[in-house]
This record gives structure tokens, sequence and C-alpha cells, in this order.
């Protein structure tokens, strides 16, 4: 039976989003909107690719979503124009995907969504396209990847069971992870559930706190924000926690919620070392769990980290009695010597730095 694959760059939010309820491990990464900020804000493009049988039956799907600019880096708009004219090309990004709907033909569907990719990026000369599969997946795709010469790279979360009592679950902590929650509330930590945009604000002082750029990429971010808030999080398909002392933000958790799965996608800390990451973490898997969600992701870690910030990560996610799963990272540029040109321009202060030695 043939299969038609179709990319797209809308679809029908409703159907989409309906499929993707049906199996249990999608998250909030594939859902229909979660791209929309970055299509508002710096004009990239989601891409709805799917799998058909010729009965026009949904097979497999996966969000992906085309930038054209870095985001890491401070605004310069001399810099974006001339990227632009440039023709240089883009970066297709997915998290947590292809979603698989029939997993008898799993290892087809998978390779007809790369053979689309490919043909996409090629097309329109894409540099680097760059995904992360599925978690707890009952399929593996590794050789459909390595098919299509896509570099793989093992990594690790912890996903939390919510289904016990919340007692259970926090008796089956470590008695240290325990100790330091207590640190926290001894601390007068206060827990917040966010409800208002402009605690994004602080979120993002906090974030760049020692970045020289702090205001142009604060400024940068700004309308990207703004439509965070009104596509994710006024619908609650996004929710910030932060701990409070003396009302000043210093520590926070951004997570993604939907299919009764929540993820935590990014996390913030200020200097202050009172355990405010332990404080806040599990008031957020108690918020979630008496919210009726039933996982708590703890977001990726690397399994072989190689330096002491990536160990002091992957110890703190291993702590909350999660079961640990793999998945994968898989990256395949098209054009490294375009992408090496296209990561400089977006890059100004190595722009700098290279003209200023130039002339020394």
């Amino acid at each position: 039976m043939s299969l038609k694959t179709q990319i797209n760059t809308k679809f029908d939010y409703k159907e989409w989003d309906h499929l993707l309820m049906k199996i249990p491990h999608s998250t909030a990464f594939q859902m229909s909107c979660n791209y929309d900020p970055y299509k508002i804000a710096f004009g990239s493009i989601p891409l709805y690719v799917t799998v058909e049988d010729s009965t026009g039956k949904i097979l497999g799907q996966l969000l992906a979503v085309q930038h054209f600019q870095n985001f890491t880096r401070e605004s310069d708009s001399l810099i974006q124009s001339l990227t632009s004219k440039l023709n240089i090309g883009s970066i297709i990004n997915w998290h947590y995907g292809p979603i698989v709907h029939d997993d008898e033909r799993s290892e087809e569907i998978v390779k007809n969504i790369l053979e689309a990719l490919d043909k996409y990026c090629i097309e329109n000369k894409v540099l680097l396209i760059k995904g992360s599969s599925p978690v707890d997946s009952k399929t593996q795709h590794r050789n459909c990847f390595t098919k299509y010469q896509f570099e793989n790279i093992n990594w690790d979360t912890w996903i939390t069971s919510l289904k016990p009592e919340l007692n259970s679950i926090y008796d089956s902590l470590h008695n240290k992870t325990r100790y330091d929650v207590r640190k926290g509330e001894k601390a007068n930590l206060v827990f917040e559930t966010v409800s208002d945009r402009s605690v994004l604000d602080e979120w993002m002082e906090v974030k760049f706190f020692e970045n020289k750029n702090k205001k142009e990429l604060i400024k940068k971010y700004e309308k990207f924000n703004d439509s965070t808030w009104e596509i994710l999080y006024k619908p609650e398909y996004e929710k910030m926690f932060v701990a409070r002392l003396d009302e000043q933000l210093i520590s926070g958790i951004a997570n993604k919620l939907f299919n009764y799965n929540v993820v935590q996608h990014a996390v913030v800390n200020s200097v202050k070392k009172i355990q405010g990451g332990s404080f806040v973490t599990w008031n957020t898997i108690k918020w979630s769990k008496e919210n009726k969600f039933f996982t708590y992701d703890m977001g990726g870690a690397n399994p072989y980290p190689i330096s002491n910030k990536e160990k002091g990560i992957r110890h703190f996610k291993s702590k909350w009695n999660g079961t640990k799963y793999n998945f994968e990272l898989v990256t395949k540029p098209y054009n490294k010597n375009k992408l090496k040109l296209f990561r400089t321009l977006n890059s100004p202060n190595l722009i700098r730095e290279k003209i200023s030695s130039f002339f020394k």
C-alpha cells in the first residue's frame, strides 16, 4: 500500500492536536501552535509533515520549524539584513518527533518523512536540520536516521510518574533532596504560579544577568514573549513556576503542558545559593500532580557529561525518583561552509572581534 507524504505550512489545528492526543507520549513540542510565537516574532515557518495511506488516514506526523536567524545572539539589524540579501539559508528544527500512529509500519513512515524533509531542504537551501526523537516511543528510528546521513547522539531524561499519591512521591525522594526542599522552605521562599506577562521580563533579566548585551537581547525577545504569552501561556499549553525571596525572582521553571504530560524545557537561577531550584522543582511536580497530569519530564541531559556544569545538570535531573529514558538528538548539515558563515553572521560579537584584530 503506497504512502503519501506532504509538507504544509498550515494545517487544521484541531485535527492535528486530536491526532496527537491518541499517542500517550506526545507532548506540547509537537502541538499545532507550538512554533507560532517564532513565526510572529522572527518570521520562522512552521512545517506540518504528514504521512497518509491510500484512504487518507494519517499514519505519521511531525511538526518542525524553519528558522532564518540565530536567536542566541543580540539583535543586529544590519547583519540580519545582510544574511537575508546573501540568501545564505536557514535551519530546520523539531523536538520529540515524529509521532507514529502505526507501529507495524513505523520504519516506512519515518523513512517517508525523512525523504520529504531531505527533498525540502535541498530545494529550499536549508543549511542544517536537527531534531530529537520521542521519549518512551515503542518504535526505534535509529536505522532510518543513519540511512539518511543523520548523526545520532544518545540523550537521557527522567520522567516522574504522577499516578502515586503525593506523599508517596515525596517519600520516595532521596533524603538529601527532601532536605534541599525543606531548606528552601526555611529560607522563606515563596512559590508562585505565574499569571502575569511581566514575569517573563523578570525571567529574561535573570537569564541574561551576566550578559553584557542584556538590554539588546531582552528587547529582541520582547515581541516573542508577547506572542508566547498570548498563544501558549493564556490557554495553559505552557506554564511557568518561580521561587521568590523577598519578592525577587531567584529560580524558575518553564514547562510544556499537553496530553497529561508536563515537560520541563527551560530553567533560570539567580546567583543566590539557597536551594531555589529544588524548592521550585518539587512544588512544580506537586502542582502537576494536583492538576491531574500523569507525568513530569525533567528534560534532557547528556549521558556522557563533558563539563562540571553538565554533570551538575544530569545529577539534578536524576534525583526526583523518575524513570530514566533514552532518546536521540539527530543532526544533518547540508552545506557546512554556508552554515559556518550563517553562524558567524549571526554572531555580531565574533564579527566585531575579527574586525578589531584585523586592524590591530
